[in-house]
């Protein structure tokens, strides 16, 4: 029934785009409001329906006129025109979650935990003015293009007196909501509704966008309803094993048929969650910057794998649980491992892990030694050895190192000892060994060369810097030395570049010379641009002028800004445009290097303009 054009052009100064949906209780028009000039919905129903249907139309309005919160579908209006009653409501583009779901057929758990959470919020908010929804399902959960999760549908709600709450809002009554997600309390005649149906209801999406199937059937027979007083489903962890145990928990206790049994408030499954899903996604506009892409896309596999959990190899909580109820066991493997570390390497990882000793002689009491292992599958693997000042003899043993081929590099007084060592298996080889014999060795003088060139040709103004490792840094000039049996960084600064820096260049005894290459990248201004209220299409100079990415890769496709973007372009005059197919918004800007630019949209919807702010760093 999508757009069907309506017989009147107008309701009341609302211009009617079409007819949407049509019931048994009403119709449903899309129409722009009179003096907001927005898209928003209009309900109708008619004083010629039944009677019970009219006065809950009426209900609905009352109730939602009382809610104003981001995560709950906002109501503009309530009027009687004619016969009939209507009620103007946030118009939402998107999908409802039920639509949502016969596409993924489920969702991965951080997706479904953040969806959950929104609509905690919604109910923590509603439930706190006294407000029972009683029809949480996936249809009456929204979802728009931008990502907002809204809860909506309160046709069949019920708002609780201060003398209701006192009794727990006992009442007996007709049997209202949909039956898959109905609580034991609310299939039996609706006596002993309260809050906590809400989240049963809740508790029971949760499952349903995990496992991608509902714990109970849609059936309203004796069977299912027996089925779903006695709380019997298919445990979550038989069909979604990689759900964490706290969740497992949070769900059971949700959707527990005794009432008792079930968390006081939805604050708590709040409190579950949050820190779960932030700290996983520290950026809050995270998950509304990729629903766009997820609702728009025919197969968003990659922005699906953002959200997923990793396969839990492990379960942690379990493992507490068992080593709490079996110290004795942990003990003797801790021992175990302490006087018999090869037992480790030969049963448990004898062919990926080997096992390193490391001696030292020669050394001088009080002198510091920095040894550092150099991988090239692993990158840098640091070892602080622990030592007797009063001893001369440093050892390390039975270090467990992946099988491979490692640079060892030891610090000493102003000295670098570079050895190269491959680690076999504890199959092929018991122990690997490295010793060092420090030495007090006479340093020479080398000489150093330098090119230092940008993309087309060498550059000749420039400073070189350079620094012993761990020292600070100074600049290199013609009365600088140099030394053999050292270690050094160098970095180079020229006027309109990127500083280039090389690091770790460790020269061994046997050097008499040094030679660097730096290669010189051109500064670049630095744009960065923040979400808009909605997508825009970007252009520079009208796509005429190319721009670089963060890892300098040049491109001159901008595309369509749907989430914070940062781009490099050239200093000097440029004309930015953003545009819709209804708004479009021109600036000419002249840009300075060393500075960066922070767009910040605003969408004006009196006078239907886009505002751009403009910082400078």
């Amino acid at each position: 029934m999508d757009n069907v054009k309506p017989k009147n052009k107008e309701i009341k100064g609302y211009k009617l785009l079409g007819k949407i949906a049509v019931g048994g209780m009403g119709e449903v028009y899309k129409a722009i409001h009179p003096s907001l000039n927005k898209e928003v919905i209009l309900k109708k129903v008619s004083s010629k329906t039944k009677e019970i249907f009219f006065e809950r139309f009426k209900k609905e309005a009352m109730i939602m006129s009382e809610i104003s919160h981001p995560n709950i579908v906002h109501i503009f209006d309530y009027f009687i025109e004619g016969d009939d009653a209507f009620i103007v409501m946030e118009y939402i583009a998107g999908y409802n979650l039920s639509e949502f779901l016969n596409k993924f057929g489920k969702l991965p758990l951080y997706l479904a935990l953040y969806i959950i959470l929104e609509i905690s919020k919604a109910l923590a908010y509603s439930h706190k003015k006294g407000i029972v929804h009683r029809d949480i399902k996936p249809g009456n959960i929204l979802i728009s293009m931008e990502g907002e999760i809204k809860l909506t549908d309160f046709g069949i709600a019920h708002k609780a007196t201060k003398e209701e709450e006192k009794q727990n809002f006992t009442k007996s009554g007709t049997i209202l909501g949909t039956v898959a997600y109905m609580s034991p309390e609310q299939i039996s005649s609706g006596k002993n509704i309260d809050f906590k149906t809400d989240i049963y209801s809740l508790g029971i999406i949760f499952y349903e966008l995990i496992t991608g199937q509902r714990p109970y059937q849609n059936d309203f027979t004796i069977e299912n309803l027996e089925i779903i007083k006695k709380g019997k489903h298919i445990p979550i962890k038989k069909i979604e094993k990689n759900v964490p145990d706290k969740f497992v928990r949070m769900l059971e206790k949700m959707i527990s048929p005794k009432v008792e049994k079930r968390f006081k408030n939805i604050e708590r499954v709040i409190e579950i969650i949050k820190p779960f899903v932030m700290n996983k996604f520290t950026n809050k506009d995270f998950f509304k910057q990729n629903f766009y892409k997820l609702i728009t896309k025919d197969d968003p596999k990659e922005e699906l794998q953002q959200f997923e959990y990793p396969k839990i190899l492990f379960n942690i909580e379990k493992i507490i649980r068992i080593c709490f109820y079996s110290l004795l066991p942990i003990i003797f493997f801790i021992l175990l491992f302490v006087f018999f570390p090869k037992f480790y390497f030969s049963v448990l990882f004898p062919n990926k892990l080997g096992v390193l000793n490391i001696k030292i002689e020669n050394k001088a009491a009080e002198s510091k030694v920095k040894l550092i292992l150099n991988s090239q599958i692993k990158g840098y693997i640091n070892y602080k050895i622990d030592f007797d000042s009063k001893k001369n003899i440093l050892q390390k043993n039975n270090i467990a190192l992946p099988v491979g081929k490692y640079n060892a590099f030891l610090y000493y007084k102003d000295f670098v000892y570079i050895k190269e060592i491959i680690i076999n298996s504890y199959t092929k080889q018991k122990i690997n060994s490295l010793i060092f014999k420090l030495e007090e060795e006479n340093k020479k003088l080398i000489d150093l060369y330098v090119n230092v060139y940008n993309s087309k040709e060498k550059i000749k103004e420039y400073k070189l810097y350079y620094r012993k490792i761990d020292e600070n840094w100074k600049e290199y000039t013609n009365e600088t030395k140099l030394f053999n049996n050292s270690g050094y960084d160098f970095y180079i600064f020229s006027n309109g570049y990127n500083i280039s820096l090389i690091k770790n260049v460790n020269l061994t005894k046997f050097e008499k010379e040094l030679r660097l290459d730096f290669l010189l990248t051109k500064k670049r201004v630095n744009i960065k641009l923040n979400l808009p209220p909605f997508p825009l299409e970007i252009s520079i100079d009208d796509n005429k002028s190319g721009f670089w990415d963060m890892d300098g890769i040049i491109d001159e496709k901008y595309g369509i800004l749907t989430i914070n973007k940062e781009m490099f372009i050239d200093e000097g005059k440029h004309k930015f445009s953003f545009e819709n197919k209804d708004i479009k918004k021109t600036i000419d800007l002249n840009l300075l290097n060393d500075k960066t630019y922070n767009f910040y949209f605003d969408y004006d919807e009196k006078n239907n303009s886009l505002n751009v702010k403009i910082k400078t760093e």
